[in-house]
């Protein structure tokens, strides 16, 4: 039984790659591998753009020294609230 944390993590999708598949579904899964990676290099960036606007934001750094509350939890509070 394999087991992965997630479904686009680096292990699961080199496993995907080596299969042996006929080549329709070699072609499939080629192309869904390949936008998998692109998603995960998107969400990276997008991570890492968030983690620098709340460290720009004294009111988003400080929500986050609540527990459980993350930078996006802690962008969101401060977009809805507004300014104080």
């Amino acid at each position: 039984m394999l087991t992965y944390s997630t479904i686009f993590g680096k292990k699961a999708l080199e496993h995907l790659a080596t299969l042996t598949l006929r080549d329709r579904y070699r072609q499939s899964l080629d192309g869904y591998i390949s936008l998998a990676e692109t998603l995960v290099a998107l969400i990276e960036k997008l991570n890492d753009t968030i983690g620098r606007i709340v460290k720009t934001n004294p009111q988003a750094t400080l929500l986050t020294t609540i527990p459980g509350i993350s930078y996006y939890s802690a962008l969101l509070i401060v977009s809805d609230i507004g300014a104080v």
